[in-house]
């Protein structure tokens, strides 16, 4: 972004008086949860094969529901010129078909609604540590399926199964009191989940022999709520969209293992991608439109999609990155302006890179810190 641009955005933000959108609300939870009389045993047993076919087969898609909001958005400027991309939010519904793919909550859902006969569970929202969370996302910004059981033959054994295939977790992990249970992600280390008294803790250690230091990333922490979260889509998927500056597309194997990632990264304007591990260089958003076939049908294949599509679709974001800039900067003024803390976790500016807002947030005192802890 040249500095003239630079300056005629801020200018823009300082002009902006959205208002949130009716369609977002606060994170709503119920206690009452179905139960699954059967043991862990036969519930893992069950569910080992189906989470690893939904691994392989759907993909986590982040830039498809940004797709679909963006056409959304131009249908409804045809008719109206002078709209604005939050007013745009309201009427927009997410399509659940999940055939490309979705976000966690669609993920979520789609998982939730096809569990193997016998085995019921509910939607958990759960917060995550600050190496994933983006700026004025929600607090509960993830999601995951829980399955509460109770052994029919020992009323005393009754636990929680997590299913969270949307961060590759390619096992059911089984959660009884005083038990922990882990799954190795490889080069994030070994994740180990166990009950605690605020939900469902989730930790990250090295493997043997290998040192982290006291700054490094992988150190994950997430904490699940048990309860049951009502409203996953207004409270999650919806801000999400307006927020999300990382775009992302990926494939796993059976395993959980990534074997292909492409992100639209819309504050440094430009995509970057990998193929079982190897990555390659970053593509600048000029370049991509510039240059021709940069994405070849091998990679595209890992999503099964067409290069073709895969390109366009991309191509189609990058030339409407302006209506998502604008549709962030208004939601997230939008927000302090309303002093909305209940829509978001706790904003850390660091992890705030789009200049713009950056400045007009500072310039204009919209943020002071020490309030919204």
């Amino acid at each position: 972004m040249t500095r003239k641009v630079f300056l005629v955005f801020v200018c823009f933000c300082f002009s902006i008086n959205a208002e949130i959108p009716s369609s977002i609300e606060p994170a709503q939870f119920t206690d009452e949860i179905p139960i699954t009389e059967m043991s862990a045993k036969e519930i893992t047993q069950k569910l080992k094969p189906y989470i690893c076919e939904r691994l392989e087969t759907v993909l986590y898609n982040r830039i498809g529901v940004v797709e679909q909001f963006l056409k959304h958005y131009e249908s409804l400027k045809a008719k109206n010129v002078h709209l604005s991309p939050i007013d745009a939010v309201s009427s927009f519904k997410l399509k659940d078909d999940v055939q490309k793919g979705g976000p966690c909550v669609l993920l979520t859902l789609d998982c939730l609604n096809h569990l193997p006969q016998g085995i019921r569970g509910h939607v958990v929202a759960a917060t995550l540590s600050k190496r994933h969370q983006q700026f004025a996302a929600p607090a509960f910004c993830h999601t995951a399926v829980l399955i509460s059981y109770r052994d029919p033959k020992d009323h005393m054994k009754r636990g929680y199964v997590l299913l969270d295939p949307s961060f590759d977790i390619a096992k059911p992990i089984v959660l009884e009191k005083g038990a922990s249970d882990e799954f190795d992600t490889g080069r994030n280390g070994i994740w180990t989940f166990s009950l605690a008294d605020e939900g469902i803790c989730c930790k990250s250690k090295a493997h043997s022999g290998e040192i982290w230091g006291d700054g490094d990333p992988r150190k994950i922490q997430m904490l699940y709520r048990t309860d049951h979260f009502v409203n996953p889509i207004a409270a999650s998927a919806l801000p999400m969209i307006l927020i999300d500056r990382k775009l992302a597309l990926v494939a796993r194997d059976q395993n959980g293992k990534r074997i292909a990632h492409i992100r639209i990264e819309l504050d440094k304007e430009r995509v970057i991608w990998d193929d079982f591990g190897k990555v390659y260089p970053p593509i600048s958003f000029k370049e991509f439109l510039q240059k021709e076939f940069c994405i070849h049908e091998a990679f595209a294949a890992h999503f099964k999609l067409s290069s073709d599509y895969l390109e366009k679709t991309i191509k189609y974001i990058i030339l409407r990155k302006d209506i998502l800039n604008e549709l962030y900067v208004e939601y997230v003024l939008a927000l302090f302006e309303e002093k909305r803390k209940d829509l978001m976790g706790i904003p850390d500016m660091g992890k705030l890179s789009f200049l713009p807002l950056k400045q007009s947030l500072l310039e204009k005192e919209k943020i002071l810190l020490s309030e919204c802890h």
